[in-house]
């Protein structure tokens, strides 16, 4: 885990049998909050099938953000 990101999900024990494999990134994804100020860079991502309307996308990733409080 990097200095730059108080969300820690892979040391969340809720994360360890879920199945839910959460990636980092090899680079910062830049954030910028609602109001244009900077905002804590995107760290970690999951990857989920999914099934709708009888259609299947595979691997479609999904970035986590810190939301705040």
């Amino acid at each position: 885990m990097n200095d730059h990101s108080e969300f820690q999900p892979l040391e969340t024990p809720e994360h360890k049998d879920s199945g839910i494999y959460i990636e980092t990134f090899d680079n910062l994804v830049p954030v910028k909050c609602y109001d244009g100020c900077p905002g804590t860079p995107i760290t970690h991502f999951v990857r989920f099938t999914l099934h709708i309307d009888g259609r299947r996308q595979l691997q479609v990733p999904m970035m986590i953000t810190d939301l705040g409080q």
